[in-house]
C-alpha cells in the first residue's frame, strides 16, 4: 500500500528515487522565476493518465501562473518539471518473486504514440496510441539492461512488494 501512494505522490515519489535513478527535475510549483522562458510541463501532484497535465513552451509568468490554477482543480499542489521534448515512453513490471526472493522485470514495452504528448483522451480514447511489444521496442540492448536495472531499483526504493509498473521517458 505504501508503495502505490508514495508512487501517486510525484514528489514524494522523486525524493524517493532520485539517488537510485536519473530524475527530471521536479518541484512543487511556488513561484514562476526560475523557469521563466523554459519548456516545461506542470501537472498536479498526486494524478494520473495526463489529467491535468499542461505542456508550456518559452514559460512566462501568465502562462505558468494560469496552468497552476487550472492544475488546482485537480490537486492543491501544482508541480513542475523539465519538458522531454518528443520523447518515447516506455514502461516495465517489475515483479516480486515469492519463492526466491528475487524481483523479476518484464519489459520493456513502448508507449507508440501518433502526437509529441499523449492527454487522457489519446491514451483512452484514441486509435494513436498502441503498445510496442518488448521483443520490438527498437534500443539498444544495453539500454534495455540498464532500464530492467533502474525498474528494480525504484521497486526497492519505494518498498515495492508484489508489482509495479515503472515508467520511463526517453530522448529519440
Amino acid at each position: 500500500v505504501f508503495a502505490s501512494s508514495a508512487g501517486m505522490d510525484k514528489l514524494r515519489q522523486t525524493e524517493m528515487v532520485k539517488s537510485s535513478v536519473p530524475c527530471l527535475r521536479t518541484e512543487r510549483y511556488i513561484s514562476p522565476d526560475i523557469w521563466l522562458g523554459s519548456d516545461c510541463v506542470m501537472k498536479p501532484c498526486s494524478g494520473g493518465s495526463s489529467v491535468g497535465v499542461h505542456i508550456i513552451k518559452n514559460a512566462t509568468q501568465a502562462l505558468l501562473n494560469e496552468a497552476a490554477e487550472e492544475i488546482r482543480k485537480y490537486d492543491d499542489v501544482p508541480i513542475i518539471q523539465t519538458l522531454v521534448e518528443d520523447a518515447r515512453e516506455l514502461e516495465l513490471l517489475a515483479l516480486h518473486d515469492s519463492e526466491s526472493g528475487e524481483c523479476l522485470i518484464l519489459g520493456p514495452v513502448e508507449i507508440g504514440k501518433g502526437a509529441s504528448f499523449l492527454s487522457y483522451d489519446d491514451k483512452y480514447a484514441s486509435s494513436l496510441t498502441r503498445v510496442i511489444p518488448a521483443c520490438k521496442v527498437k534500443i539498444p540492448e544495453e539500454t534495455k539492461a540498464l532500464l530492467r536495472e533502474y525498474s528494480a531499483r525504484v521497486f526497492t526504493a519505494l518498498g515495492g512488494e508484489i508489482y509495479m509498473r515503472t515508467d520511463f521517458l526517453m530522448d529519440r
